[in-house]
C-alpha cells in the first residue's frame, strides 16, 4: 500500500506474490520439512488466484510447448486473499499432495515455512536470486532461508481526475483539501482498500508509517501504540468519517 511519509504522499511500496514449492513431508508437529521428489519429474499443478492469472497463462503455455513430460496444469484460487489462503490451509492441513507449487501473498511465507508446507530452496532447489530486488527476496525468507521465488512485485500509484482535482496533491492536507472540493459535487473521492480483510490491515499499516510510526520500528520492536503510530490511524479514520 501506499506509504503517507510524514504527511507527505509518497506514491511507491511493494507487495506482491512469491511461488513455493509444495511439501509432502513434514514431522508431526508441521515443522521441519524435508523435501520430497526432488528427484522426480512429471505433470506440474500451479496454484493462483484467479485475479493475477492472466499474465502467467502464456508463460505456462512456452513451458508446456518446450517440456511436454513436465506439463503444467493452472488450478486457480478465489480472488480473495483470504479465500486462497483457506483453501491452500486446508489443502496442505490435509495432507494431499494435488498441489506441487503455489502462488503465495509475501505475509504469508513464514506461516507456511513454519508449518512445513512449503519446501526451502536450497541444495537442488537453490535459486540465484541476485538480480532480483531485495525487499521481494526478503519477503519470500524466513529464518535466514528462501522458502519461495518471487514472482512479481507492485507499485501502487495515486491517479487523479486532472479535471476534477487539476492540482497535484503533494501532503495529506492536500488530499483533503482537493476531496472537500470534489465531494462537494456529490462525487467519490479518495478510493482505497478499506474493506475489512487484510488490505484494512495493509492501509492501516501504510498511515501509521506515514505519520512515522508503524506496527514495528526498523528495530523490529513493537511500535504500533506511539504517538505517532496514533496520529496515522487517527487520520485515516476521520478521512473515513468525513468522507475523505
Amino acid at each position: 500500500m501506499a506509504h503517507l511519509s510524514k504527511k507527505i504522499l509518497a506514491t511507491l511500496a511493494a507487495v506482491g506474490l512469491g511461488a513455493g514449492l509444495a511439501s509432502c513431508s513434514s514431522d508431526d508437529d508441521g515443522g521441519d520439512a524435508t523435501p520430497t521428489n526432488t528427484e522426480g519429474r512429471g505433470p506440474i499443478t500451479f496454484a493462483m488466484g484467479k485475479n493475477d492469472t492472466n499474465k502467467l497463462r502464456p508463460i505456462i503455455d512456452k513451458w508446456n510447448e518446450e517440456n511436454p513430460d513436465e506439463e503444467v496444469t493452472l488450478q486457480e484460487l478465489a480472488g480473495e486473499a483470504d479465500a486462497q489462503r483457506e483453501t491452500l490451509v486446508q489443502s496442505l492441513q490435509a495432507g494431499q499432495s494435488d498441489i506441487d507449487v503455489m502462488a503465495l501473498d509475501v505475509v504469508w511465507t513464514g506461516e507456511f515455512a513454519a508449518n512445513g508446507w512449503i519446501d526451502p530452496l536450497t541444495d537442488d532447489l537453490e535459486v540465484d536470486t541476485s538480480d532480483l530486488l531485495e525487499p521481494t527476496v526478503e519477503s519470500a525468507t524466513y529464518n535466514d532461508t528462501l522458502y519461495a521465488l518471487p514472482q512479481n512485485t507492485n507499485g501502487q500509484l495515486l491517479y487523479r481526475n486532472t479535471d476534477m482535482a487539476p492540482d497535484e496533491a503533494e501532503t495529506w492536507d492536500d488530499v483533503i483539501s482537493t476531496c472537500e472540493d470534489v465531494t462537494a459535487d456529490n462525487n467519490d473521492c479518495l478510493i482505497t482498500q478499506l474493506k475489512q480483510y487484510e488490505g484494512l490491515t495493509v492501509s492501516t499499516a501504510g498511515f501509521m508509517s506515514g505519520w512515522g510510526g508503524g506496527i514495528v520500528d526498523d528495530e523490529g520492536e513493537v511500535n504500533v501504540t506511539s504517538d505517532e503510530s496514533r496520529e496515522g490511524l487517527q487520520a485515516l479514520v476521520d478521512a473515513y468519517e468525513d468522507g475523505t
